[in-house]
Parts: C-alpha cells; sequence; structure tokens
C-alpha cells in the first residue's frame, strides 16, 4: 500500500506504516496508537472496495476518525469479488458484534 500511496504523489511524510498486525482490528489499533502518538486528527485508510466498510467500522471501534480510499469497483475482477464477498458479509457481522 504504501508504494501505491508514493505512485499517487503521497509525501513519504504522510505514510505511516503499520507492519505487526496480523488482522484488520489488530492493525487499526496498532495504528491508532500511532497515529494518536503524531497528533493525527484523521485517517485515510486506502483498502480494497470490499473491506472498505468493515475496515471503518472497525476504526470507528478503535477510535479512529477515519475515511476511506479504494479503487473503483469495476476495476476489481469478478473473482475477487466472488471469493472476497462472502467473506467479508460474515466479517462485517462479526465486526458488529465485536466477535473479531
Amino acid at each position: 500500500m504504501a508504494q501505491m500511496c508514493r505512485a499517487a504523489a503521497i509525501p513519504d511524510h504522510a505514510i505511516l506504516l503499520e507492519d505487526r498486525s496480523i488482522s484488520t482490528r489488530e492493525n487499526l489499533r496498532n495504528a491508532a496508537t500511532i497515529l494518536n502518538a503524531v497528533g493525527a486528527a484523521g485517517v485515510v485508510i486506502v483498502t480494497d472496495p470490499y473491506h472498505a466498510l468493515r475496515a471503518r467500522i472497525i476504526a470507528g471501534q478503535v477510535g479512529l476518525t477515519a475515511s476511506t480510499s479504494a479503487p473503483p469497483a469495476s476495476q476489481v475482477g469478478p473473482k475477487q469479488w466472488l471469493r472476497n464477498i462472502p467473506r467479508e458479509a460474515v466479517a462485517i457481522a462479526a465486526a458488529l458484534l465485536h466477535l473479531r
């Protein structure tokens, strides 16, 4: 993702990396710690379009003011949609119930 941000002309000083987590919730919890330390007021989560809703839900749960940026849905292949939408539906329900 950092490479994609750089390719989009986002300066290095605006990119903060969290590379120790193994789940979305853990990633956002760890990111919140980093962002709070630098006094960030908000965050843009760069993700896939099918993952954006769950990322925003969890971000709010861990205390982040977040928006998402994703490529247009039309740029995601049908195989990716078919593979990820069922998983995301279950994961969104789990996130809303704080199960994961």
